[in-house]
């Protein structure tokens, strides 16, 4: 229903996310992990085209980088030393997502933005930066550091 309503509206951009840490399903059974990336990859790639076709600009925002812990609860636990919440960016970050994303969004004809320096801008990742929390559990951001963000995501889509 979604890309029907996409395409009646014709926009000139639409902006599109995904996160894969979901089981996936096919024709009612599980997908073996061995078989998941290249299926969504597909499917995917597909959703960018189909909406390629009824807008002007599509563009794919890849998927942040996770926290290992539950920060507002780690930091409830560690007042005094917020590093003790950060995650090693080698856990934190999934690379090879990231340029299966690029990718596919590459061979779709979609822009891609990768928001890994926003969120992870050091080693390790932090759980806050500036003044601002950044994730509500391991792998949402909070609605606040999300609106700090928008300048930023704004300057990549032009």
């Amino acid at each position: 229903g979604a890309l029907e309503r996409i395409a009646l509206e014709h926009p000139w951009l639409v902006v599109i996310s995904d996160s894969r840490d979901y089981a996936l399903w096919s024709e009612g059974a599980p997908v073996p992990a061995a078989e998941g990336g290249a299926l969504w990859n597909g499917g995917l790639g597909r959703t960018l085209a189909n909406l390629a076709a009824v807008a002007d600009r599509v563009v794919l925002i890849g998927d942040t980088p996770r926290s290992q812990v539950d920060p507002p609860v780690c930091l409830s636990r560690h007042a005094d030393d917020v590093l003790a919440c950060a995650s090693p960016q080698r856990l934190a970050l999934d690379s090879a997502r990231l340029a299966e994303e690029r990718a596919v969004a590459a061979t779709a004809q979609a822009g891609f933005v990768d928001p890994t320096a926003w969120v992870c801008p050091s080693e390790p990742c932090p759980v806050i930066i500036g003044r601002l929390l950044v994730y509500r559990d391991e792998q949402h951001l909070t609605a606040t550091f999300a609106r700090a963000l928008a300048n930023r995501l704004l300057d990549e889509l032009r």
